[in-house]
Protein backbone atom coordinates (compact mmCIF):
# COMPACT_ATOMS: atom_id res chain seq x y z
CA UNK A 1 0.00 0.00 0.00
CA UNK A 2 1.66 3.39 -1.24
CA UNK A 3 -0.08 5.73 0.14
CA UNK A 4 2.16 8.85 -0.29
CA UNK A 5 0.13 12.12 -0.99
CA UNK A 6 0.15 13.94 -4.77
CA UNK A 7 -0.13 17.20 -2.95
CA UNK A 8 -0.81 18.50 0.92
CA UNK A 9 -3.94 17.45 2.50
CA UNK A 10 -6.58 20.20 2.99
CA UNK A 11 -9.59 20.42 5.54
CA UNK A 12 -12.16 23.26 6.03
CA UNK A 13 -11.58 24.07 9.77
CA UNK A 14 -14.52 23.78 12.24
CA UNK A 15 -15.07 23.19 15.80
CA UNK A 16 -16.11 19.89 14.55
CA UNK A 17 -12.80 18.85 13.27
CA UNK A 18 -11.20 20.42 16.06
CA UNK A 19 -13.16 18.19 18.44
CA UNK A 20 -11.81 15.05 16.33
CA UNK A 21 -8.16 16.46 16.39
CA UNK A 22 -7.76 17.00 20.17
CA UNK A 23 -9.36 13.10 20.36
CA UNK A 24 -6.30 11.68 18.15
CA UNK A 25 -4.03 13.00 20.26
CA UNK A 26 -1.82 10.20 22.87
CA UNK A 27 0.70 12.34 24.38
CA UNK A 28 4.32 13.73 23.28
CA UNK A 29 6.92 11.36 22.45
CA UNK A 30 9.36 9.68 25.08
CA UNK A 31 11.89 12.69 24.76
CA UNK A 32 14.09 9.33 26.03
CA UNK A 33 14.11 8.27 21.97
CA UNK A 34 15.52 11.34 20.30
CA UNK A 35 18.63 13.74 21.81
CA UNK A 36 16.71 16.93 21.80
CA UNK A 37 16.66 16.87 17.49
CA UNK A 38 13.91 18.55 17.01
CA UNK A 39 13.09 22.05 17.90
CA UNK A 40 8.77 21.67 18.18
CA UNK A 41 6.95 19.08 19.75
CA UNK A 42 6.66 15.43 18.64
CA UNK A 43 3.34 14.29 19.56
CA UNK A 44 1.99 10.65 19.43
CA UNK A 45 -1.83 9.90 17.53
CA UNK A 46 -4.09 7.51 17.64
CA UNK A 47 -3.35 6.98 13.72
CA UNK A 48 -6.31 4.19 14.31
CA UNK A 49 -8.80 7.35 15.13
CA UNK A 50 -7.31 9.29 12.56
CA UNK A 51 -7.42 7.15 9.86
CA UNK A 52 -11.37 6.51 11.00
CA UNK A 53 -12.47 9.86 11.43
CA UNK A 54 -10.11 12.58 9.86
CA UNK A 55 -8.16 11.34 7.00
CA UNK A 56 -8.01 7.28 5.42
CA UNK A 57 -4.44 8.64 4.05
CA UNK A 58 -2.85 8.89 7.27
CA UNK A 59 0.47 6.90 7.56
CA UNK A 60 3.18 7.41 9.76
CA UNK A 61 3.39 10.78 9.92
CA UNK A 62 2.42 14.41 9.32
CA UNK A 63 3.04 18.22 10.26
CA UNK A 64 0.98 21.19 8.96
CA UNK A 65 1.97 21.73 5.72
CA UNK A 66 1.42 18.31 4.38
CA UNK A 67 -1.93 17.91 6.01
CA UNK A 68 -3.42 20.98 7.50
CA UNK A 69 -5.38 19.73 10.44
CA UNK A 70 -2.33 19.10 11.66
CA UNK A 71 -1.40 22.13 14.29
CA UNK A 72 1.23 24.52 13.12
CA UNK A 73 4.13 23.71 14.98
CA UNK A 74 3.50 20.08 15.75
CA UNK A 75 5.09 16.81 13.92
CA UNK A 76 2.83 13.70 14.34
CA UNK A 77 3.62 10.08 14.74
CA UNK A 78 0.83 7.16 14.83
CA UNK A 79 1.36 5.43 17.79
CA UNK A 80 0.84 2.08 16.63
CA UNK A 81 4.14 1.43 15.21
CA UNK A 82 7.54 0.15 16.32
CA UNK A 83 9.63 2.46 18.62
CA UNK A 84 12.19 2.67 16.99
CA UNK A 85 10.38 3.65 14.11
CA UNK A 86 9.47 6.61 15.55
CA UNK A 87 13.06 8.79 15.96
CA UNK A 88 13.29 7.92 12.09
CA UNK A 89 9.50 9.15 11.01
CA UNK A 90 10.12 12.45 13.08
CA UNK A 91 13.02 13.12 11.69
CA UNK A 92 11.63 12.63 7.84
CA UNK A 93 8.88 14.97 9.43
CA UNK A 94 11.11 17.78 10.37
CA UNK A 95 12.99 17.55 7.69
CA UNK A 96 9.97 17.85 5.28
CA UNK A 97 8.23 20.81 7.68
CA UNK A 98 11.75 22.87 7.78
CA UNK A 99 11.89 22.73 3.70
CA UNK A 100 8.55 23.23 2.92
CA UNK A 101 8.17 26.27 5.83
CA UNK A 102 11.18 27.34 3.46
CA UNK A 103 9.17 27.79 0.41
CA UNK A 104 10.33 24.10 -0.85
CA UNK A 105 7.25 22.94 -3.42
CA UNK A 106 5.62 19.35 -1.28
CA UNK A 107 7.02 17.14 -4.02
CA UNK A 108 10.64 18.31 -3.95
CA UNK A 109 10.54 18.31 0.30
CA UNK A 110 8.88 14.81 0.39
CA UNK A 111 11.97 13.56 -1.66
CA UNK A 112 14.96 15.16 0.03
CA UNK A 113 13.11 14.09 3.80
CA UNK A 114 12.66 10.23 2.24
CA UNK A 115 16.25 10.45 1.24
CA UNK A 116 17.44 11.76 5.15
CA UNK A 117 15.54 8.98 6.19
CA UNK A 118 17.77 6.46 4.30
CA UNK A 119 21.27 7.58 5.24
CA UNK A 120 19.75 7.78 9.01
CA UNK A 121 18.34 3.81 8.87
CA UNK A 122 22.11 3.76 6.94
CA UNK A 123 23.97 4.38 10.13
CA UNK A 124 22.74 1.76 12.31
CA UNK A 125 23.66 -1.71 11.74
CA UNK A 126 21.11 -4.23 12.78
CA UNK A 127 21.04 -8.09 12.94
CA UNK A 128 20.32 -9.62 9.43
CA UNK A 129 17.51 -12.06 9.97
CA UNK A 130 14.53 -13.24 7.84
CA UNK A 131 11.77 -11.20 8.46
CA UNK A 132 9.32 -12.25 11.03
CA UNK A 133 5.92 -13.06 9.93
CA UNK A 134 2.67 -15.53 10.68
CA UNK A 135 0.13 -16.72 8.56
CA UNK A 136 -3.29 -15.50 9.90
CA UNK A 137 -5.78 -15.73 7.10
CA UNK A 138 -6.24 -17.12 3.41
CA UNK A 139 -8.34 -15.68 0.14
CA UNK A 140 -10.91 -17.94 -1.54
CA UNK A 141 -8.62 -17.65 -4.43
CA UNK A 142 -5.62 -19.16 -2.54
CA UNK A 143 -4.17 -15.64 -1.60
CA UNK A 144 -1.96 -16.19 1.79
CA UNK A 145 -2.46 -13.11 4.39
CA UNK A 146 0.73 -12.69 6.88
CA UNK A 147 1.83 -10.30 9.91
CA UNK A 148 5.25 -9.25 9.32
CA UNK A 149 7.39 -7.26 11.00
CA UNK A 150 7.32 -3.92 9.27
CA UNK A 151 10.13 -2.00 10.89
CA UNK A 152 12.53 -5.36 9.36
CA UNK A 153 10.45 -4.56 5.76
CA UNK A 154 10.80 -0.60 6.22
CA UNK A 155 14.48 -0.92 7.89
CA UNK A 156 16.01 -3.52 4.86
CA UNK A 157 12.99 -3.72 1.82
CA UNK A 158 11.15 -0.21 1.46
CA UNK A 159 11.09 2.29 3.81
CA UNK A 160 7.57 3.69 2.27
CA UNK A 161 5.87 0.29 3.40
CA UNK A 162 2.99 1.46 5.19
CA UNK A 163 -0.04 -0.62 6.81
CA UNK A 164 0.16 -3.44 4.40
CA UNK A 165 0.88 -4.67 0.98
CA UNK A 166 0.85 -7.33 -1.42
CA UNK A 167 2.67 -9.20 -4.17
CA UNK A 168 1.16 -7.51 -7.15
CA UNK A 169 2.89 -3.87 -5.74
CA UNK A 170 5.69 -5.15 -4.26
CA UNK A 171 8.27 -7.38 -5.78
CA UNK A 172 9.76 -8.69 -2.70
CA UNK A 173 6.41 -9.68 -1.31
CA UNK A 174 6.16 -13.82 -2.53
CA UNK A 175 3.53 -14.34 -5.28
CA UNK A 176 -0.26 -14.87 -3.88
CA UNK A 177 1.12 -13.15 -0.18
CA UNK A 178 -0.63 -10.12 1.31
CA UNK A 179 1.78 -8.40 3.90
CA UNK A 180 -0.10 -6.72 6.99
CA UNK A 181 1.98 -4.79 9.33
CA UNK A 182 2.48 -6.47 12.80
CA UNK A 183 2.40 -3.17 14.34
CA UNK A 184 -1.08 -2.51 13.47
CA UNK A 185 -3.86 -2.51 16.02
CA UNK A 186 -5.91 -6.00 15.71
CA UNK A 187 -9.21 -4.01 14.96
CA UNK A 188 -7.50 -2.19 12.13
CA UNK A 189 -6.47 -5.30 10.39
CA UNK A 190 -9.51 -5.81 8.59
CA UNK A 191 -9.82 -2.70 6.84
CA UNK A 192 -6.26 -3.25 5.46
CA UNK A 193 -6.89 -6.43 4.03
CA UNK A 194 -10.12 -5.35 2.76
CA UNK A 195 -7.71 -2.77 0.91
CA UNK A 196 -4.94 -5.00 -0.43
CA UNK A 197 -7.58 -7.58 -1.39
CA UNK A 198 -9.52 -5.27 -3.37
CA UNK A 199 -6.36 -3.69 -5.01
CA UNK A 200 -5.44 -7.46 -6.27
CA UNK A 201 -8.98 -8.34 -7.34
CA UNK A 202 -9.10 -4.82 -9.36
CA UNK A 203 -5.73 -5.60 -10.80
CA UNK A 204 -6.38 -9.07 -12.08
CA UNK A 205 -9.85 -8.99 -12.72
CA UNK A 206 -10.08 -5.87 -14.05
CA UNK A 207 -7.26 -5.27 -15.62
CA UNK A 208 -6.70 -1.44 -13.87
CA UNK A 209 -2.96 0.36 -13.23
CA UNK A 210 -1.94 0.60 -9.75
CA UNK A 211 -3.21 3.97 -9.74
CA UNK A 212 -7.07 3.04 -10.54
CA UNK A 213 -6.90 -0.17 -8.36
CA UNK A 214 -5.62 1.65 -5.73
CA UNK A 215 -7.97 4.64 -5.75
CA UNK A 216 -10.76 2.06 -5.87
CA UNK A 217 -9.05 -0.16 -2.92
CA UNK A 218 -9.19 3.17 -0.80
CA UNK A 219 -13.09 3.35 -1.62
CA UNK A 220 -13.86 0.21 -0.41
CA UNK A 221 -11.80 0.91 3.00
CA UNK A 222 -13.18 3.81 3.27
CA UNK A 223 -17.17 2.09 3.18
CA UNK A 224 -15.79 -0.76 5.22
CA UNK A 225 -14.46 1.57 8.34
CA UNK A 226 -17.86 3.52 7.70
CA UNK A 227 -20.42 1.16 7.53
CA UNK A 228 -18.33 -1.81 9.82
CA UNK A 229 -20.05 -1.03 13.08
CA UNK A 230 -23.56 -0.61 11.73
CA UNK A 231 -23.34 -4.04 9.46
CA UNK A 232 -20.40 -6.14 10.83
CA UNK A 233 -17.51 -7.41 9.31
CA UNK A 234 -19.14 -10.40 7.46
CA UNK A 235 -21.69 -8.52 5.87
CA UNK A 236 -19.25 -5.83 4.60
CA UNK A 237 -16.94 -8.64 3.51
CA UNK A 238 -19.87 -10.07 1.25
CA UNK A 239 -20.83 -6.61 0.55
CA UNK A 240 -17.58 -5.48 -1.30
CA UNK A 241 -17.10 -9.19 -3.19
CA UNK A 242 -14.34 -10.45 -0.90
CA UNK A 243 -14.04 -13.57 1.01
CA UNK A 244 -11.57 -14.75 3.65
CA UNK A 245 -10.96 -16.45 6.29
CA UNK A 246 -11.29 -14.59 9.71
CA UNK A 247 -9.47 -15.26 12.74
Amino acid sequence: MKRQREAPFHLEPSDALLSRVAACRVGDVNPLWFDNSFPMPVILVDDFRVRNTIDIDFTNGAHHFSADYVPLGELWIGNAQDNEDHYYWALRQWEEYALMSDGMPYSLAFDKARAGELLARSKKEYPVRPIKKYLISETHNGDTIWRVSGFQVRQRKFIDFTLGGNYMVYPFIPKREIWIDDALREEEVPAIIVHECTEVKMWQEANLNYHEAHRLATDAERLFREKLDTYGKATMLKELGLNFHTW
